[in-house]
């Protein structure tokens, strides 16, 4: 009985329910699409469609919650220095055309344009998205040959081709997004701002004579490509992620390449060493190469600090390593960690790896962490933010290594760390007394050198990184082949 009275409540809610909302259905299925003809004011809510040549008239908003269809053989014409800026819905289907001729296009707030068929913009023409996003489809088409104009709140997602011309000038302060799919070719000027973020999930092509210049973060995922005909340049600051590191023979590295594990059969040798960052002033690498120093390890930047001091590079990272490679010094390079969290050190190490890539570095590449905020930080805490450093380190080919004291080793890390990882240990003393392995052991603060004025610290490595690292292809190293 109980059933059945649920049921005929069910029914009667259904019946209701259709009574109610049939009309809508049934007006929403009928609705037409109607034609426009380019000067025809667009009435909120309504849904239009080009199917034939149209030129704009006059300059035209597409307001939120209009939809204007160019369907197969149609082609919007923007010309005579007219404005369109859609806030609604501008849909290319397969087909379709939109043509940008000596006028300026805008998307604002949450205005999108979705493409299907194909996008020309000639020269003396502006493309600002200011809000929203171009949704490039799979099969569709793009050729811009003049300002295209990526504001913080706008977005390109392309799954299908985006063409820049040689008279073409790009500049991204909101995000691009490259599907599998998706193609950018870039014969231009294309930039990518410090607030501005590139995704690359398939193919990115610089140009010959062309010039990506990237102020901020710029990230090509595993199994994407970019092809460099033309130059990329990693400004100070920026962030520059290649997921497809190999060891220079076009082989992935396996990541237990990058463990102590590796130099647990390698002859032992006795190497001088020493330290630097911008503390030492302006040194004199020739006088420091005759005194007999193997190799320099130099501090390449620091994470951020405060507000009054935020991450930055070195002031004399390049001033030091240029000056080091040019008298037959073999290199490391460090970072100085503030990291509180394994986020806030995954970013370090991305600023550290822009500031690093174009050099030859034949030694570790180090994180030094030993501020006193970290030695109150939890095993599991300090452990985490150490991984995350070196899993980016990893992943863009760069051989770590942990620079820390006996006390942090025995006392803050993880043993697993140690352990697992190449390690520098700072410990100034006549003999070590740390019962752990470790690669290079740092026993002065106070050593003097000819062509650095003052103190330095002095290190020996007991491996020859650079045959080592060269012979695997690690730190992006062209490998020895046996």
């Amino acid at each position: 009985m109980k059933k059945t009275i649920k049921k005929a409540i069910t029914i009667i809610t259904l019946t209701a329910l259709l009574i109610t909302y049939l009309p809508l259905i049934s007006s929403a299925s009928s609705v037409q699409m109607i034609q426009w003809d380019g000067k025809t004011p667009l009435e909120q809510g309504a849904s239009y469609i080009i199917d034939s040549d149209v030129w704009l008239r006059e300059n035209f908003t597409v307001p939120e919650g209009v939809i204007v269809t160019i369907t197969d053989g149609g082609n919007l014409l923007l010309t005579r220095e007219m404005k369109l800026t859609v806030r609604g819905t501008l849909i290319i289907r397969p087909g379709g055309t939109l043509e940008i001729r000596k006028a300026e296009l805008s998307l604002r707030d949450s205005g999108t344009i979705v493409s299907f068929g194909r996008i020309l913009q000639y020269m003396e023409t502006t493309l600002n998205i200011i809000g929203g996003s171009v949704n490039l489809h799979d099969g569709s088409e793009f050729i811009s040959s003049s300002s295209l104009l990526v504001y913080p709140s706008g977005e390109i997602h392309a799954a299908g081709a985006l063409m820049l011309t040689a008279s073409n000038e790009t500049v991204i302060t909101g995000a691009v997004e490259i599907a599998e799919s998706g193609v950018i070719s870039a014969d231009g000027s294309f930039s990518v701002t410090p607030n501005g973020r590139v995704v690359n999930n398939g193919q990115f092509t610089i140009h010959k004579d062309s010039t990506l210049i990237n102020s901020g973060i710029f990230t090509v995922n595993e199994g994407a490509k970019l092809s460099k005909f033309g130059s990329l340049v990693n400004t100070t600051g920026s962030i520059f992620i290649d997921r497809n590191r190999t060891d220079g023979s076009g082989r992935r590295i396996p990541p237990e390449k990058m463990t102590a594990a590796l130099l647990e059969d390698e002859p032992l040798v006795e190497l001088r060493g020493i330290d630097v960052s911008h503390w030492q002033f302006t040194i004199d690498w020739e006088k420091v190469a005759a005194s007999g120093i193997d190799f320099a390890i130099i501090r390449a930047a620091r994470g951020h600090h405060s507000e009054a001091y935020p991450m930055i590079e070195d002031t004399r990272f390049r001033e030091n390593i240029e000056g080091a490679l040019e008298n037959n010094i073999d290199v490391g390079v460090y970072f100085y960690s503030y990291a509180r969290s394994a986020e806030e050190a995954r970013g370090e190490a991305e600023f550290f790896i822009s500031v690093i890539e174009e050099y030859e570095i034949t030694y570790p590449v180090v994180f030094d962490i030993e501020e006193p905020f970290h030695e109150k930080m939890s095993a599991d805490l300090i452990t985490a933010i150490t991984e995350a450093f070196f899993e980016v380190l990893i992943e863009n080919g760069y051989y770590p290594m942990l620079y820390s004291n006996k006390n942090f080793l025995v006392n803050v890390f993880d043993e697993r760390i140690s352990d697992t990882y190449a390690v520098w240990l700072a410990q100034w003393a006549s003999e070590p007394t740390y019962e752990g392995e470790f690669q290079i052991w740092q026993y002065t603060a106070k050593g003097r050198v000819s062509g650095i004025n003052g103190e330095v610290d002095l290190n020996i490595s007991y491996i020859d990184f650079p045959e080592v690292l060269r012979r695997h292809g690690l730190n992006r190293l062209k490998p020895i082949l046996i």
